[in-house]
């Protein structure tokens, strides 16, 4: 799992975080089918998703 700390996150962090896990879908996405692929991708997805809760608290 990619740890995210949630305290103190600016927006600019934010965005960096975003660019990140943009990066590493694009990154995921030109591996060959398998299960090594699914669970990366799973991954990401997870990552992406604690980005949006921080973003939602902090708002």
């Amino acid at each position: 799992m990619i740890p995210i700390k949630s305290t103190g996150r600016t927006l600019t962090e934010m965005q960096e975080l975003e660019a990140m896990a943009a990066e590493l879908l694009k990154t995921a996405r030109k591996l060959p089918p398998g299960p090594v692929r699914h669970d990366l991708l799973k991954e990401i997805g997870k990552f992406r998703a604690r980005i949006i809760a921080l973003k939602a608290k902090g708002k």
